[in-house]
């Protein structure tokens, strides 16, 4: 409950006020997390077959309705066998050399082992999890040391400055803030820093792009085809996925390009 502490020959907004309040502390920054859940198209070359085996071809309509199903059928296969990244989770930057098979072992086991020690909190559990996880770090320790060991020796080789140089402009240019940068070249070349005068240089480019006619060979074409379309075989869908490669961005329907 609030209330004035009553003070004689004192003006009401002098008397101070005796209250109980409570002050949200501040939000922690956000820390950068994955975005929408992905299909794991990564894992094909484990699993390709069992994908392939699972797509049911629908029977050929007309060619969106057709092309359609057959995304759906795809999908739902690679959902199934393939598996979908966990939304939410922390984003780890991680270093490709330092994932070598040995460490990605260590760490697996050392993360099954946390979770049975987590089912039955024993001492037996824990040692067993304590171990695993100094053998993690022995792992890891000894993949630094070899990839420093030959960083330090290219560095004493004959083209050691160059390498150096190499190292220094890679590091540059992942501190380089590229978001902020606004320059663009002028009808001669020459770089040109001012916003306006960027952004007037970006219109006039656009408006010359659009608009100007220049010669360009023609766009080949085939001969039409007549009757139904076609329904895609089961040989036609197998290169299709092989195709598929890891890391490939995905189209807007969800199947990598």
């Amino acid at each position: 409950m609030n209330r004035a502490d009553p003070i004689p020959n004192s003006p009401p907004h002098h008397r101070p006020l005796i209250c109980t309040i409570k002050i949200a502390s501040p939000r922690l920054k956000q820390i950068e997390r994955c975005g929408a859940p992905r299909i794991m198209w990564w894992r094909m070359k484990e699993k390709g077959a069992a994908v392939i085996s699972r797509v049911r071809l629908p029977t050929v309509n007309t060619v969106d309705e057709t092309s359609r199903k057959a995304a759906d059928a795809i999908l739902q296969a690679a959902r199934s066998e393939l598996g979908i990244t966990k939304p939410g989770r922390r984003k780890i930057d991680k270093q490709a050399w330092l994932w070598t098979d040995d460490v990605k072992a260590k760490v697996r086991e050392k993360k099954v082992l946390y979770g049975v020690f987590l089912g039955d909190m024993s001492v037996h559990n824990w040692q067993k999890y304590h171990e695993a996880k100094k053998a993690g770090k022995k792992a890891v320790a000894v993949v630094k040391a070899t990839h420093y060991n030959d960083v330090y020796e290219e560095l004493m080789s004959r083209d050691g400055e160059r390498y150096l140089h190499r190292l220094a402009k890679n590091r540059h240019r992942h501190a380089e803030d590229i978001e902020m940068f606004f320059g663009i070249n002028d009808e001669n070349g020459h770089l040109l820093m001012n916003p306006k005068v960027a952004l007037k240089r970006w219109r006039d480019y656009f408006e010359g792009f659009s608009n100007e006619e220049f010669p360009h060979p023609t766009v080949p074409s085939a001969d039409p085809i007549h009757g139904p379309v076609h329904k895609a075989t089961v040989e036609e869908t197998e290169a299709a996925l092989r195709k598929m490669r890891p890391g490939k961005a995905a189209g807007p329907n969800d199947l990598p390009i």
